[in-house]
Formats: structure tokens, sequence, C-alpha cells
């Protein structure tokens, strides 16, 4: 394990970092300790707003906050129970176990680590000396950590913190490559990045890669004795290969090791189905979908792996199962919500192809007039603030080409009918560095302080399009100008107006 600290003046930005991190499906909060809610609970403001009151008690303390990250080895074997109880024994170990403080797992780096935020101000006001917490007070607790949780060490072991691009994981094609070699990997590798609390479940990870453990038929003698082998299958998850001995494979995959960790999953769960449901939101929400192939194929970037056909006792009529690489989950549609069942997911994936001609017509003039309004010269915190209240949000996401692409809408309007921005306005948030993942963060903290509000457009009125002016323009929403200062300075955005680009581009025909 490496422990690496950084001190600064400045939480709300470290907590941006992170939450950005979440924005982008690449993070989670596993943790709040101090806090007055729990951590799902817990609002972008809200965890502001704590540090705050708290930070405020000395306003002398030039330093008030604590960034450590901490580092695994890849072949570690670390869940998010696992996580949070390295990072409590850690800050008690460095003096900061009273400490409020936020506990994110990242999988943005091929080996499992943690950021924890927190400050060195007590409850009482007092600085907490930080002195040697590094190398001197900080080592003999990493290495305490590495003996209490098996890890493996930083140093004295000849092997190093790097990450493991072997790690990765894609489908076996039986006769492509070596069978033993290829299954050894696969199985290795999902047993020790993934929780599963049944074989059923085991399978069911293990068939997007065209891999199938068998305990054989009740009655026969491989179930009889508990044994368990594996086959490579094709597509259609038909046996291809000779099996395999589960005694054969590294580290002795058996049915009596597998029941292990079905215990062990079960206990250290960790609910991260708001994290798979909002990439999967995110996914319905920036495309238009072809059909439930290309459904699959925009999931499996994000990271998440969509099977169709469970085919275990656990599923319910219509129920999918989801594989999330990332946090090495698994859910099932009863699991994430009525939402997520297959009739639902294809009407929405239908649902993508479709607008309504009026709404969005609507949404369209409503832009325009905010747009035409909208004082440039006061900058670019300023600008987004004031469409805020205006209900008027944009979204960030790529297309299948990989390109920026921008959507603006009011938020009483369905996001499906929101307006594509025209090359000006997406060059604008483009040069400002309004990108997918402070544009989520921005929309989903909107929408926490902004419940939405039942709203009726008269389709038979005289000029509908002026009801819907009149209808939209009388919502009044609360100002977002604390949570985009510290957005945008994380994101290391300088205001840069529609003028000043103009400028630049005659600069450059010169």
């Amino acid at each position: 394990m490496v422990a690496k600290i950084k001190f600064g003046k400045h939480i709300p930005g470290a907590i941006i970092y992170n939450e950005l991190k979440v924005a982008a499906g690449q993070a989670q909060l596993i943790g709040a300790y101090g806090f007055h809610r729990n951590a799902d609970k817990l609002s972008l403001y809200e965890k502001m707003q704590f540090f705050k009151k708290i930070t405020e008690l000395n306003r002398r303390a030039k330093t008030n906050c604590i960034h450590i990250s901490l580092n695994f080895h890849p072949e570690d074997v670390i869940d998010s129970a696992k996580m949070r109880e390295i990072a409590t024994q850690y800050l008690e170990g460095i003096g900061l176990g009273d400490q409020p403080c936020l506990v994110y797992q990242h999988w943005d780096t091929r080996h499992p680590h943690t950021h924890l935020v927190t400050t060195n101000i007590g409850f009482d006001g007092k600085r907490i000396q930080l002195d040697n917490i590094g190398k001197g007070i900080g080592a003999d607790v990493r290495r305490r950590i590495e003996t209490d949780f098996d890890l493996i060490k930083a140093e004295g072991r000849g092997r190093t913190m790097t990450t493991d691009k072997g790690d990765e994981l894609s489908p076996v094609v039986y006769g492509q490559v070596a069978t033993k070699a290829s299954m050894d990997h696969i199985v290795s590798t999902v047993i020790r990045r993934f929780r599963f609390e049944s074989l059923e479940e085991f399978n069911t990870i293990l068939s997007n890669f065209n891999v199938f453990a068998d305990a054989g038929l009740p009655g026969t003698q491989l179930n009889n004795r508990g044994g368990l082998q594996y086959f490579i299958v094709n597509s259609s998850g038909s046996k291809v290969s000779v099996p395999i001995k589960a005694s054969l494979l590294s580290g002795r995959p058996t049915l009596k090791f597998l029941e292990g960790k079905f215990r062990n999953s079960s206990a250290a769960a960790i609910d991260f189905s708001g994290l798979v449901k909002r990439r999967i939101d995110q996914v319905l929400f920036a495309n238009k979908i072809a059909g439930e192939q290309h459904f699959k194929e925009l999931l499996r970037d994000q990271g998440i792996y969509v099977v169709t056909s469970p085919g275990h006792a656990l599923a319910v009529a219509g129920s999918w199962a989801f594989v999330d690489t990332r946090t090495g989950s698994l859910y099932r549609s009863e699991q994430l919500g009525a939402n997520y069942f297959a009739d639902r997911l294809r009407g929405r994936i239908a649902y993508s192809q479709r607008v309504d001609p009026r709404e969005r017509e609507w949404n369209h003039c409503y832009i325009d007039q905010v747009l035409s309004e909208t004082d440039y010269k006061k900058g670019f915190a300023a600008v987004l603030n004031s469409w805020a209240m205006q209900g008027v949000l944009v979204k960030c996401w790529r297309d299948k080409n990989g390109q920026l692409k921008f959507n603006i809408g009011h938020v009483q309007v369905d996001p499906g009918n929101w307006w594509p921005a025209d090359k000006k306005i997406s060059s604008y948030l483009q040069a400002n560095h309004y990108l997918e993942p402070a544009s989520n963060l921005f929309y989903q903290e909107f929408l926490n302080r902004n419940p939405k509000q039942a709203i009726t457009l008269d389709r038979e009125a005289a000029n509908p399009i002026l009801e819907a002016m009149e209808k939209l323009g009388r919502f009044v929403f609360s100002s977002m100008a604390d949570i985009i200062s510290v957005l945008l300075e994380s994101s290391g955005t300088t205001t840069i107006s529609p003028f000043l680009m103009q400028q630049r581009k005659r600069k450059k025909k010169l």
C-alpha cells in the first residue's frame, strides 16, 4: 500500500475533484464519517457546508484541507467494506480518527485506490498538528495496515505499485487462444475483482467472457461429489471446449472455495446500484439508440455488460442482469427498479428515437429568448448561474464518434426534447471547459435543490408557444453561485466570452 497526502487551503476543491469522478462514473462515495446523515443521503451542498462550518472555527489556520489517497497493488483483493476499514484504521493511526471525513472509492486506474477528504481543524476550533505525518507516523501506520489486512507491501518484496494491464478482460474465442491459459486468466480475474453470492451469479459474470462453471446436474457423479469444471462456450452458451477441472486452475477455484467467496461477498456488500442506474440513464439520455444491440454496445463502453437472459432461478420474468466491471458488482432488474426491466428499457430505447415536436418547439423558443438576453461579459460563472435561475440547464455528452455535443433545455421539459446547442454556444461552453463530469454534477445538484414541479401546457391554446413561454418563465429557481464557483475552479476554467473568442479568431486570420 502507498499513501499520498496533500495539504491545502480549499476543501471544496478536493470535494469537487472527487464528485466530478462520481459524476463521470469513475468513483463512488462509500463512507461519510462524522456527518449527520448517511453517505448516500448527502448532497454536494451539505458536504461543503459541513466542512465550511468547521474550518470557520479557525480562520487563522492557513492549511485546513487534507486530501489522502491510499493506493493498493493490483493483486490485492480489496472490496468496499475492507477499504472503509483500512481508511478508518489509517485515520485513527495518524491522529485524525475523530475528524469528519469523506471516503471515495475510485476506478479510474487499474489498481484499487481510495481518496479521503478531511480537515485538520477540530470541532473545538483548534488546529491538529500534522508534523511528520507522512514519513514518520504515516509510514508506521501503513506497515501495520499491510500486515493486518495481508496486503502486498510497498517495500521489501521486490514488487512495486504499478498498474496491471493484464487485468483486462475480453471474451475468449475457442481455437484462437490456449484454452487453459485464457480460462485461467478470466476465472482468476473475475474472482478477484467481482462480488457474487451464488454460482448462478458467478456464471452470469463469466458468460460475458464465454466461460461457464459447471457443477453438474443433480444426481450426477460430479454434482454428488461437489465437483466443478470449467468450459469455454460460444455466443449462444453452448459448450465448445473440453472440461478443465477447477483443481487445475490457479488458486483452485473449486465449489468449496467459491462458497467461501459467496459468504464474504454477501457480508461485504455495498450498494452501487445508484451509480449503475446513473450510467444507464446517461446512455439513454445522451444517445439516439438504434436498437437493443446498440444499447448493449453503448453500455459496454461505460464498463457495463448486459445479460438479457440471466438463466438462473433468482431472475424474475423480464429481468436483465447488469455486470459492472468498474465496481465489480452485479445487479438484476428487480434490484434496480421497475424502469430497468426489459419491457421498460425497450420502451425507453424506442423513445430515444422519438421527440414531441410541440414541446421541443416550446423549449426552443424559451431557450432562444434566454440566450438572446444573456450578458456574456459578466463571465461564465455568472452566465451559468443566470441560466440556472431561469431553469435552463446544459447537458454535455459524446456521440458514437467521440464528438462533444451539448443539449440545452428548461428543467420542466423532458430532456428528450431539449435543443442541440448551435456551433457558437457549443464552442463557448467547450472553451470554458464545461464538459461531461461538470455538467452531470451540476445537473444533479440543481435537481437536489430544485425538485421538478408538475406543468401542463395547453395544446389547444390560441398561441401555445406564447403560453409555454409564460408558464416556463414563471418558475423561479435558487441561485447556484456557490457550487458554480467551486466547480469551475476545480475544472480549471478561465472565463472566455464570445467576444474574446472572436478576437482570437481575427488574430489567427491575421
